[in-house]
């Protein structure tokens, strides 16, 4: 039999840790080794649990989601999935998560009925997936691929304001030695 895949849990919303933990144990295959409140909870049981993957909330007192993403990640490279508020300023900071090494995503549910369906199957289709992801290797390839999309994103802009730039010498009229109709130059 395989090992289950473990995960810890870290939410400030006791609900939703109960809700997500429930979630993830009902399932078979997995299993929450361990639950943490806020930022420094979480990093200390990091080290302690070694979990497979992390599910982290994005706005947290203290240290916040971010914070916390890059603490972990730099002692433990360990598939972390954001669990987000589906508000614009959450949305923000998942984007930032995600530039900061966070693998995914999952919209946090806004009630009890909305843990169960999509945003269930969603969740532990994204566990099992990022389970045994080597972390380091994954975020090598997406910072090449970021590097190589700003480089062609620079090398279009630049093409776009040259061909901009020859349009509009080629549109201008050619200069004249009278700049007003009254002048004696």
């Amino acid at each position: 039999m395989e090992r289950p895949i473990r995960v810890l849990v870290v939410d400030d919303a006791a609900l939703m840790r109960e809700m997500l933990s429930d979630m993830l144990n009902d399932s078979p295959g997995i299993v929450v080794v361990g639950k943490a409140r806020d930022g420094q909870d979480a990093i200390r049981k990091v080290a302690e649990l070694r979990p497979d993957v992390i599910t982290l909330d994005v706005q947290m007192p203290g240290i916040g989601g971010i914070e916390t993403l890059e603490a972990i990640l730099a002692e433990h490279p360990i598939p972390v999935i954001m669990v987000s508020a589906l508000t614009h300023r959450a949305a923000e900071i998942t984007w930032q998560a995600l530039e900061c090494g966070a693998l995914d995503y999952v919209p946090k549910p806004q009630t009890k009925l909305e843990t169960d369906g999509p945003f269930r199957e969603e969740l532990i289709r994204k566990v099992r997936a990022m389970a045994g992801a080597d972390v380091v290797r994954l975020l090598r390839i997406r910072n090449a691929h970021v590097s190589k999309a700003s480089a062609r994103t620079a090398l279009r802009r630049d093409a776009q304001c040259s061909a901009a730039a020859e349009a509009a010498t080629r549109a201008r009229p050619p200069r004249s030695r009278r700049i007003w109709p009254n002048s004696s130059r």
